[in-house]
């Protein structure tokens, strides 16, 4: 189950990465079939409870785009919620972590260097997508 989940995991974050990065948006029926697929996986195996809670990191950042009027994407949300189906809530937590503290260095470097503005918007999800190899595969 372990590996089936990595690799639902990466083959989302993988899809939703190249439209994120192309588009600035990531169309909602990657997260949908996938979400659907890891929860009839999880669900089936009799792990209602660990699905649920590892989707409340999503949730939360669902909730961060809802109040700052879709300053963090809401795909962005949707994404870790249903990462949080593969990996759980404290892997979740974790990778989130350090997605966020990339994009914080590389944003804040590149207004530094006066590339960026403070407007500018970034493709979060290829940050959410090398904390996740990262967090899977070294540790």
């Amino acid at each position: 189950m372990i590996a089936l989940d990595f690799i639902l995991g990466s083959s989302l974050l993988t899809f939703c990465s190249l439209e994120d990065i192309r588009h600035k948006r990531i169309r909602i029926i990657y997260p949908v079939v996938w979400g659907c697929a890891g929860c009839v996986l999880h669900m089936a195996g009799g792990q209602f409870l660990p699905v649920l809670i590892g989707c409340l990191p999503g949730l939360a950042l669902l909730g961060i785009s809802w109040v700052t009027r879709g300053a963090v994407g809401m795909g962005d949300g949707v994404i870790v919620m249903v990462m949080g189906i593969f990996t759980g809530f404290w892997s979740s937590l974790l990778f989130l972590f350090w997605a966020l503290a990339a994009a914080a260095v590389i944003g804040c470097g590149m207004m530094i260097s006066g590339k960026w503005g403070r407007k500018k918007q970034i493709p979060f999800v290829p940050f959410l997508w090398a904390a996740y190899m990262g967090v899977t595969l070294c540790g």
